[in-house]
């Protein structure tokens, strides 16, 4: 089986990128996977084997930077919309996507490895209880979401499992196009893939909390990656505005833990 981790981040994200690979190591080599890089600026990565991926401007050129009631969107522009390469990704049997703002605690071979997943066509972890909550109005269309979250919980996108020859050829445009659309809840990536979600009848699977365990959130010994939503701990800001509240007490000791990280495994 053929497989490939991506990432995908601009220059202002590199000090998460840098950390990223350097805790995802391991897991390439002990299952000789392929790490792809999606960036428009040029990734100097050491000690990590990589590729880089170079997006066309004109593909993405089609979708505008939607106004959110709650956060700047242009923050991510356009970034957030990278990742729908992962989806078109046909040389690899298995492409698994991870943000450029986590870091990977322990050996995370099993989701390149584990044929349960193979049950399912995409594999997602699913947004916290206190995110499917909040009110639909704080989201740029409210109306998409409100549908979602009448019957489902919505999903994230910080980490995917793609099982590609499972999807259709065509998902990246599809993609591409409801973006296009602004069929998007929260007018970035998650929402548009939420939205392919419902209007394909996709039948999903579910990554346990341990594969995204949010930053704010006490680790504990089941914890494999660490998502550093919000303020990043390289940023010199104090607080990005976020759906969810990114500040915490345990936010300050997984800000420290990235600090701290050199490539060592992080005891817990």
């Amino acid at each position: 089986m053929k497989t490939c981790f991506v990432t995908c981040a601009l220059k202002n994200h590199f000090p998460g990128l840098e950390k990223l690979a350097l805790s995802l190591n391991p897991t390439l080599e002990k299952t000789n996977s392929d790490f792809c890089v999606i960036s428009p600026d040029e990734v100097d990565l050491n000690g990590v084997k990589y590729f880089q991926s170079y997006p066309k401007d004109s593909t993405y050129e089609g979708i505008k930077i939607h106004k959110h009631k709650h956060y700047d969107l242009t923050r991510w522009h356009p970034v957030v919309w990278y990742k729908f390469e992962a989806f078109g990704m046909r040389g690899y049997d298995r492409v698994i996507y991870l943000d450029s703002d986590m870091l990977v605690l322990d050996d995370i071979s099993e989701l390149a490895t584990d044929h349960k997943y193979y049950s399912r066509p995409v594999w997602f972890s699913l947004n916290s209880d206190e995110e499917d909550s909040v009110s639909d109005e704080v989201f740029y269309n409210p109306l998409l979401r409100k549908r979602i979250v009448s019957y489902r919980r919505t999903v994230s996108t910080g980490i995917m499992i793609i099982n590609i020859d499972q999807i259709s050829k065509i998902t990246r445009q599809s993609l591409i196009y409801l973006a296009e659309l602004g069929k998007t809840y929260d007018g970035a990536d998650q929402g548009v893939i939420n939205q392919w979600i419902e209007e394909k009848e996709i039948n999903f699977g579910v990554l346990e909390d341990k594969y995204n365990h949010l930053a704010i959130n006490q680790i504990n010994d089941e914890t494999k990656i660490i998502h550093y939503f919000g303020h990043k701990p390289w940023e010199s800001e104090s607080e990005v505005e976020t759906i969810i509240s990114d500040i915490s007490e345990s936010r300050d000791v997984n800000n420290k833990i990235w600090l701290d990280f050199s490539g060592e495994k992080v005891k817990i």
